[in-house]
């Protein structure tokens, strides 16, 4: 096992010489560019035929025309993504503890600290994706010491962790750290699956623990579109879950990119005929590569948590069920007495509305807050400030 330590006054870390004045640095596309594509455009060549009316007799021409433009739109919009030159350059916040693949990044400021807990499916750096476009920046500076947790690909130890063991042995470890170097409880932020991780870590370790505010995260599994047919298919997700470990060793985030994408696939043309229709080099065509690179480039999972994830949490709705038992105590959100703001996006397809509401009413003392944006955009939407930070800031001060 890797000894945990405190990294000190760690510099910031940076991620190669860009020109960070123009936003972009002259390297080749990253793979990851091209992950994807291959089902969208599967989809688009069906969908075209289908709209089009080629392969009837006879074949309507201003339908066929109108289907064959939008797919060139799409396939324009896709290239033009993948051959953008921007890449993110933005140093990282120092480091002040780390273990295994584990990061807290100690984002600065002064106050009650805030602790913030992303999902393990992609790179932690949602929430700092630039200087100008990072909410624990902005929240740092809003009279509050921010760190965050960086979870980082599994290494070595962390391909045979649960999610239990990430609780145990990554987050009570990272809070009493913060705790220690502020000496004062921690307000707690989760956001996606880090919201039912940040709900266990708040059940364990309550003294050290202020208020609480989950974004976006999962809770009542029931409302995924998915859970139904899953239930059905149990035996099936069971296999495929195994193929994926005994071929990868882990859950690659292609799976978990397609869970989400294969809801809507119709979405995903319309974003890149819109993006096709940009400027390259306006801040809007920046922010757009910023976020796709972000959501392409994910994260592997332990198999272990990968069973959990699907199988536990959307599959048998556990966590919601009292049935969820990280390490052997079973997860009780009833329990969880930390006075806690739920923010609910009211654009998530990610995470639906009727999947995060109903945990403000499971909580003992939660409030609901109801903000006009998306998953993603409650983190780096253009009103991600004003519709979610801002209230949460507020929410944390009281």
């Amino acid at each position: 096992m890797k000894r945990c330590e405190d990294s000190g006054n760690d510099a910031p870390q940076t991620g190669g010489r860009c020109d960070t004045q123009a936003g972009h640095c002259a390297r080749p596309a990253p793979a990851f560019r091209r992950d994807g594509a291959y089902s969208l455009m599967v989809y688009l060549h069906a969908q075209t035929i289908k709209r089009s009316g080629l392969g009837t007799a006879p074949a309507d021409p201003a339908l066929a025309l109108a289907a064959l433009n939008e797919a060139a739109e799409t396939l324009s919009g896709m290239e033009q993504y993948r051959t953008h030159p921007f890449r993110r350059a933005a140093p990282d916040a120092p480091v002040a503890w780390r273990c295994g693949s584990v990061r807290l990044l100690d984002f600065g400021g002064s106050g009650p600290p805030v602790l913030t807990i992303p999902s393990l499916v992609n790179g932690a750096y949602i929430m700092d994706m630039s200087p100008s476009l990072s909410p624990l920046r902005w929240l740092s500076r809003q009279g509050f010491r921010v760190f965050q947790i960086d979870w980082g690909a599994p290494g070595a130890e962390e391909r045979g962790f649960g999610l239990g063991d990430y609780l145990e042995r990554r987050l009570i470890p990272a809070l009493e750290v913060v705790n220690r170097l502020c000496a004062a409880p921690a307000h707690l932020v989760g956001y996606c699956m880090g919201g039912p991780l940040m709900l266990a870590l708040a059940q364990r370790k309550g003294g050290g623990v202020g208020r609480i505010a989950t974004l976006g995260a999962p809770w009542d599994f029931s409302a995924f579109p998915e859970h139904s047919a899953m239930r059905e298919r149990r035996t099936e997700v069971v296999n495929t879950l195994e193929s994926m470990e005994m071929l990868f060793g882990v859950i690659p985030p292609q799976m978990t990119q397609s869970f989400f994408a294969l809801r809507d696939m119709s979405s995903g043309v319309s974003k890149f005929r819109r993006f096709a229709a940009l400027d390259p080099a306006s801040p809007e065509a920046r922010r757009f590569v910023a976020v796709e690179d972000w959501l392409n480039n994910g994260i592997p999972l332990s198999s272990r948590v990968g069973r959990e994830c699907f199988l536990e949490w959307v599959t048998d709705d556990a966590p919601r069920k009292k049935k969820w038992a990280p390490n052997g105590l079973t997860f009780d959100v009833s329990a969880v007495a930390k006075t806690a703001l739920v923010v609910s996006a009211q654009r998530d397809t990610v995470v639906r509305r009727a999947a995060s509401e109903p945990l403000a009413e499971a909580l003992a003392n939660a409030r609901l807050l109801q903000a006009g944006v998306g998953h993603i955009g409650m983190v780096v939407g253009t009103t991600a400030v004003d519709a979610v930070w801002r209230p949460l800031a507020e929410f944390l001060k009281e």
